[in-house]
């Protein structure tokens, strides 16, 4: 900092390799009722691999504020972005499920190969800037800005056809050529300019009007097996208005409410995979594609405080949704709009300190459904979906209690509890079965100690108690039932409908020294 004048700049830099990063057949339906699946013999297991994603990301910012008087502030913030993705799954087949599962006299000898070897690499460069000035005029408070951003996403991806080992390991067969997929080079240019303005009406109801206008361009240049396609670039604009009113009453207590629109641009990958004739492959598969409308969102919402206690009821409506439908019993499928998701609910929280202990408890209610008569297209069923009808995947009911210690000015000691309520599985929302993801609790603690002046040692510890739950849940053919492929014509071992499961992260240790100056 110099004079009215601050900045800061940060750098990141982070690699990860995640390995067996897919779902894991659970229990299975068979004659005899449900029977335990992969799963609940080996929580480690991957269903099918080798499945390994590495990401790599570098990510410079660069921040600036500049004060003007004590009632006029300018800020602006830049910054560059560079990732990578690569990714190896060994997976099964489209062609030699649809085959097993037509067939009824055939044998494995006339079967299209079992296994497809798929390799992608993704790598995306974005950069940006945005500007924002403030500034209080009597009982005014004015903020007006812009914001610019633009990405460029390079991908390309990679088949062979494979065959299993007896351990579900998907091998390149040597006689096989490695074809390429699909390849696409795509951009998004992204900008916005804004304005607010708060106006105090007396002392006690304060009232803010606020715009921003959205414009995006979308653009592909797509190459399939079929050959190089024409470029395709989609542009939306939008403007959103929001406005808001908060009442204080005194004694601490406040009332607000607000109604605000926003509006979400379907991204490259999004619109490189719109096609139900043509699906793709997550997370980076990328075919021609049809056009895709905008996510449009208007929120409502009613709030009251008092003295470190919070409620809030909140309803968002979204038109045009974006999902992700499956195309035929594989990982492959499409995006497309859904005509009207809604999710509605509650939020309370209550924070209290006695002496060195500090206790924050939050509650979040959510009803989170499909506001639209239409179907839903899984792997394994088509679902008629009614107005009303849950959406996969979102608790209910979500419960956090953290707990924080102040031993000293200097050493600090907290944990953290959360419990959240069951999960609709995906493929089972209209409610055919009673499979469900179970609610569970995990507890998380924490230190931090100043060393000395500027110097922060701290430690993290996920899920202290190690304990055992699921994070998502969908319905799907289990192809290896008993650990054994199911081949063509064989009767003792069908392929069966299985809740497919996501293991939640195991215990988890982090040490970070942090330098402040």
């Amino acid at each position: 900092m110099r004079g009215d004048t601050s900045w800061s700049a940060a750098l990141l830099g982070g690699r990860s390799r995640l390995g067996g990063n897919g779902l894991l057949p659970s229990y299975r339906a068979s004659d005899s009722g449900l029977l335990p699946g992969l799963y609940e013999q080996d929580r480690r297991a991957a269903y099918t691999f080798p499945d390994t994603t590495r990401n790599a990301l570098v990510q410079f910012t660069f921040n600036v504020t500049r004060q003007f008087g004590a009632r006029t502030a300018l800020s602006a913030t830049a910054y560059l972005r560079h990732s990578r993705r690569d990714t190896v799954t060994g997976d099964l087949s489209g062609d030699y499920i649809d085959y097993v599962a037509d067939c009824v006299a055939c044998t494995a000898q006339a079967a299209p190969p079992a296994g497809s070897l798929n390799t992608s690499s993704t790598g995306q460069r974005s950069h940006g800037a945005s500007a924002n000035l403030a500034m209080r005029r009597g009982r005014q408070h004015i903020d007006a800005g812009f914001s610019a951003d633009a990405s460029n996403v390079d991908f390309a991806q990679f088949e062979q056809d494979a065959f299993f080992t007896g351990a579900r390991e998907a091998r390149p067969d040597s006689g096989a050529p490695r074809r390429p997929g699909s390849a696409v080079t795509g951009s998004a240019r992204d900008f916005g300019v804004y304005a607010a303005d708060t106006w105090s009406v007396g002392a006690s109801t304060h009232i803010t009007a606020s715009a921003r206008w959205n414009y995006a361009a979308v653009a592909n240049t797509l190459n399939t097996p079929a050959g190089a396609q024409a470029p395709e670039r989609f542009v939306y604009r939008r403007l959103n208005p929001a406005l808001a009113l908060v009442r204080e009453l005194g004694a601490g207590v406040s009332l607000s409410a607000s109604a605000a629109q926003g509006n979400r641009v379907p991204t490259v990958i999004e619109l490189g995979c719109a096609d139900p004739d043509q699906p793709c492959r997550l997370p980076a598969g990328l075919q021609s594609d049809p056009y895709l409308r905008q996510v449009r969102s208007t929120t409502m919402e009613l709030g009251a405080r008092w003295r470190g206690a919070s409620l809030a009821l909140f309803r968002t409506v979204n038109r045009d949704d974006i999902l992700f439908l499956a195309a035929g019993a594989t990982h492959q499928g499409y995006f497309a709009n859904f005509p009207r998701t809604r999710h509605q609910g509650a939020e309370a929280s209550v924070r209290r300190q006695f002496g060195r202990l500090g206790i924050n408890l939050a509650y979040h209610y959510l009803r989170a459904v499909y506001d639209a008569d239409g179907q839903l297209f899984t792997s394994v069923r088509t679902l008629a979906i009614a107005r009303g009808t849950s959406m996969a995947g979102l608790p209910r009911h979500t419960v956090k209690l953290g707990l924080t210690w102040q031993q000293s000015p200097a050493l600090r000691l907290g944990l953290d509890a959360q419990a959240q309520s069951s999960l609709v599985v995906q493929g089972n929302e209209d409610g055919a079965s009673d499979w469900r993801v179970g609610g569970h609790a995990t507890v998380n603690a924490r230190l931090s100690w100043q060393a000395a002046p500027g110097w922060e040692w701290s430690a993290n510890v996920g899920n202290l108690f190690d304990r055992r739950y699921e994070s998502y849940g969908a319905l799907a053919l289990d192809m290896f039932p008993n650990g054994r492929l199911v081949a063509p014509g064989q009767q003792t071992a069908k392929a069966a409908l299985a809740r497919f499961v996501a293991p939640g992260a195991g215990r988890s240790v982090s040490l970070a020294l942090r330098y402040h100056f």
